[in-house]
């Protein structure tokens, strides 16, 4: 998202060498728990959080933390991750990776630009994803659908 944008890029001005520790260390584990297998979605999702929002808060930007924050808590109500589908984990500990790198470097602009990127890939496997549910769902209820209608007609 352009929010993601925008606290990358501010981290990677703002940025501290608390926050560098603090990132290193959260990326370190997100990848941990990406190659475990024995944990569960959930310990996947939390993880990943757990990055973005050290990246929202080294950025030092109220407005921008207090959006990603809310957006979160709105996301937050849908199940599952993007994490866990096939080599989206490998790819995100890439990407998370290669974000920090550009804050480490304090290259605003790189920054900015992986944290959209990444976002976006994301989003189209959120998109893949919705649409694989959807499809059994629509023929469960394009099925039920004439269950219903051909046990009125006979009523």
């Amino acid at each position: 998202s352009a929010l993601e944008a925008v606290a990358s890029r501010d981290a990677a001005q703002r940025r501290r060498d608390i926050d560098v520790a603090t990132l290193t260390r959260l990326n370190r584990e997100f990848a941990e728990t990406v190659q475990d297998a024995t944990l569960r979605e959930s310990g996947i999702a939390e993880a990943n959080l757990a990055f973005h929002q050290a990246i929202w808060q080294t950025a030092r930007n109220a407005a921008c933390l207090d959006a990603l924050t809310r957006l979160q808590a709105h996301l937050g109500r849908y199940s599952g991750t993007t994490l866990t589908a096939p080599g989206r984990g490998s790819a995100a500990v890439e990407e998370h990776s290669a974000i920090l790198d550009a804050i480490i470097r304090q290259d605003r602009e790189a920054a900015g630009t992986l944290a959209a990127e990444h976002m976006s890939k994301a989003k189209q496997v959120r998109l893949l994803l919705f649409t694989e549910d959807r499809a059994p769902q629509t023929a469960a209820n394009e099925i039920l659908g004439m269950s219903y209608q051909s046990t009125n007609r006979n009523r």
